[in-house]
């Protein structure tokens, strides 16, 4: 099986994500170990294996992101940074 087919599988895997309405949620991301064996142990099924491992590592970037985000209860309200310029290039 060609390496250009394994990454298309891979990123098929990632831009699925992007048609699901709601993510789902972090639990799902206990399937990933499953999805390695799969990749490693059954050859057969090593594309369904890279298309789950793409689909979990894009949910887990997803939620990653979601995680730093304000929370809702700060929207809308003032919020006061104070830094300073540590050194000019």
């Amino acid at each position: 099986m060609s390496l250009i087919i394994q990454v298309l599988s891979f990123l098929a895997g990632i831009l699925s994500l992007q048609l699901c309405s709601v993510l789902p949620p972090m639990l799902w991301l206990c399937l990933l170990p499953l999805c390695l064996l799969v990749i490693f142990y059954c050859p057969g099924l090593r594309l369904t294996g890279l298309f789950g491992c793409g689909l979990l590592w894009a949910l887990l970037h997803a939620h990653w992101h979601f995680l730093h985000l304000l929370p809702e209860s700060m929207a809308g309200e003032d919020v006061w940074v104070t830094g300073r310029v540590a050194d000019i290039p």
